[in-house]
């Protein structure tokens, strides 16, 4: 297999090595931090220091209340597992509050609300909790088929399945219901492990990007590297991605319009400063967010520069990972690392289940078959450090969403790795490995 059967130091092959090692050191970090949770919880400490989650009265709520506040017939009674019988009410009664004001849900985009009226429709026919278990049982299935089927063959394959659905932001996005995050995390996963494992963009990964880019636009940053990195993307492919996004949105946007009169251009148009106005003018979303903006937010509260700062950033980043990598001084790990970071630190709102997409250079490294490049080390304890739970300092504890201090050091490390790697990459001038067969 030449270059990409090598093994690492200490003889295991780096396929298996890379999966077991993330998986571990992942789980490990996830049961410290449940471990805390207990202690404290055991001390008389609530919410947010007897969970690395969500508070548990909100538990599912991005799933249900999403869906609840959308016209229909009366839902179905809710099971009292988890209080669910308790928390519906509460959550009719939260909405009906909020009717007309700031918080609403016509700032989603069209493939999103017509997911949403699809649930609305099927909870006054089908118990909540039963319904909620079935469409995250899907999204689970499809998230860890996706991510394990492109990792090398082997007893690897097992653990990369493991670590997709028990990491931090897999853990995260199912105990809040956010099931619109594992979807767009499939389609990225998807569209670039198969892309770079074919060597060219086909028909399927196209499509997985176009759902991906509809349900979060600024997602088109990685097939947008990829094609400027040179690796097999083709300007007729972006062509064909911009044509595929662009008639999904005006479909998506015809039929949810069809179904809900209320969803029209203009109400859309006010949902998206709504939540402007919500979630980063007024810093709603500054709970669990992994934004360079959250964390520069946090230490300096609203300031001009935070939100110009990130883009230059970022700007900076991704135009010197380009350069080189296409140089071919970068492995696809290292590139999609770099990547990916920008397209986390750049959002001014980047929720913690949205950090999924690290699962890709952990895929990458597996396939690359080696752990012996100096950018290797750098990328897979980075890769896991983002995936993995460190909520045990909050701060503003008197706000109904307080933060962690992972707020600031998720960016940060994916800032420091990113500047790390790329720096390697200037001194060195060997070429990328190839990829094992997957």
């Amino acid at each position: 297999m030449g270059e990409g059967s090598s093994t690492a130091p200490d003889g295991a092959r780096a396929p298996d090595l890379v999966p077991r090692l993330a998986f571990a050191l992942v789980a490990a970090a996830v049961l410290a931090n449940l471990l805390y949770n207990l202690l404290m919880e055991h001390w008389g400490h609530a919410f947010p220091y007897n969970t690395f989650v969500h508070a548990p009265e909100d538990r599912f709520g991005d799933f249900f209340k999403m869906a609840m506040g959308y016209p229909g017939p009366t839902i179905h009674s809710a099971a009292s597992i988890w209080h669910l019988d308790q928390l519906f009410p509460r959550w009719t009664e939260e909405l009906e509050r909020l009717k007309g004001s700031r918080f609403n849900h016509f700032h989603m985009l069209p493939v999103s609300t017509l997911l949403g009226l699809g649930i609305r429709g099927l909870l006054p026919l089908v118990e909540p909790l039963l319904l909620f278990l079935a469409v995250a049982g899907l999204a689970a299935a499809a998230l860890a088929w996706t991510t394990a089927r492109e990792a090398p063959a082997g007893p690897g394959r097992l653990f990369v399945g493991l670590l997709a659905l028990g990491c931090y932001p897999a853990l995260f996005a199912f105990d809040r219901g956010h099931l619109f995050s594992v979807i767009t995390a499939v389609g990225v996963i998807g569209g670039t492990l198969r892309s770079l494992r074919m060597g060219r963009a086909d028909a399927v990964a196209i499509a997985l990007f176009a759902v991906a880019i509809n349900i979060r636009p600024n997602a088109g940053v990685v097939p947008l590297a990829l094609f400027l990195a040179g690796r097999g993307w083709r300007f007729r492919d972006m062509v064909i991605l911009g044509c595929a996004t662009a008639g999904l949105f005006v479909l998506g946007f015809a039929a949810a319009h069809a179904a809900y009169p209320a969803y029209t251009p203009e109400s859309w148009r006010q949902g998206m400063s709504d939540y402007v106005g919500v979630f980063i003018v007024s810093g709603f979303g500054q709970a669990y967010n992994s934004s360079l903006y959250g964390a520069l937010l946090a230490m300096y509260g609203p300031q001009e520069w935070t939100r110009i700062v990130p883009l230059l950033v970022g700007a900076a980043l991704f135009g010197a990972v380009l350069l080189a990598a296409r140089r071919r001084r970068l492995p696809d790990s290292a590139l999609l690392f770099v990547v990916l970071a920008v397209y986390a630190t750049t959002s001014q709102v980047f929720a913690d289940y949205h950090l999924l997409v690290f699962l890709i250079p952990v895929v990458l490294l597996a396939r690359e078959g080696r752990m012996t490049g100096e950018s290797d080390w750098p990328v897979l304890l980075g890769a896991c450090f983002v995936l993995a739970p460190k909520n045990y300092l909050f701060f503003g504890v008197d706000i109904p969403f307080p933060w962690s201090l992972q707020v600031v050091l998720n960016p940060l490390v994916m800032v420091t790795v990113s500047l790390l790697v790329i720096l390697r990459a200037y001194r060195g001038s060997a070429p990328a490995p190839r990829l094992a067969p997957a």
